[in-house]
């Protein structure tokens, strides 16, 4: 079974997100739902990597969640709402 070692659960969960998964209930493990399959995620540091081979294996090859995991999370905006007040020190 292909493995990925070394991944906290909350890396998980947001590279499965990423992959289109939502979580449906959190507890001492997450499920997360793609609404085709059900994915459990354990909350453990770092999840073990037998466990993550498997959740990997049920929607995404080792690759595509590796970049998943690697890819920079979105950036947020700087923009200023209109009227915001902005103080300078």
């Amino acid at each position: 079974m292909p493995s990925v070692p070394g991944v906290s659960h909350r890396r998980a969960i947001r590279a499965l997100e990423k992959a289109g998964s939502r979580v449906i209930r959190e507890g001492k493990h997450v499920v997360m739902s793609d609404g085709v399959r059900f994915l459990t995620v354990p909350r453990r540091d770092p999840v073990n990597a037998y466990t993550t081979g498997g959740i990997v294996h049920a929607g995404l090859t080792v690759e595509e969640f590796r970049k998943l995991l690697w890819s920079a999370p979105p950036q947020r905006s700087t923009r200023l709402a209109p009227g915001a007040l902005v103080s300078v020190r």
